[in-house]
């Protein structure tokens, strides 16, 4: 695998792992009453989904090249389920890197892109909902 691809890998790791925890801050300040504190995390995944939909997304849809990916299924846009689908592209990513370790040939990892790509897709549709309107 080429080493941009997986630098894109990684930076979506990151990145996903960053959002998911501002996400879950959020709610645990919420839960305590901390609305400014709440605030302060939601701000601070708001500007990170900001940057990734115009920056580390992009670079995953140049670098991989899948096309009608489509969205996962969800029910109501929300810090929660966009925490949640972070998760799933967490997952997803550490799957495709683990298959990349094992020398799994790129047909088989074809499948995977697509799932993430499908994460990436759902992630930018529920920020849009929330918090580009």
């Amino acid at each position: 695998m080429e080493e941009q691809k997986l630098k894109v890998l990684y930076e979506l790791l990151q990145n996903a792992a960053q959002v998911n925890k501002s996400l879950i801050s959020c709610e645990i300040a919420m839960n305590d009453g901390e609305i400014q504190l709440c605030q302060k995390h939601t701000k601070e995944a708001q500007m990170l989904l900001h940057t990734m939909v115009g920056d580390v997304f992009e670079e995953f849809a140049e670098e991989f090249d899948v096309t009608d990916a489509g969205v996962n299924a969800y029910e109501i846009p929300n810090n929660l389920e966009l925490a949640r689908q972070t998760a799933v592209l967490m997952m997803d990513i550490s799957l495709l890197l683990g298959m990349i370790g094992d020398n799994v040939g790129v047909s088989l990892r074809g499948s995977t892109e697509t799932a993430i790509a499908r994460d990436i897709n759902t992630i930018i549709e529920i920020y849009k909902q929330i918090y580009a309107n």
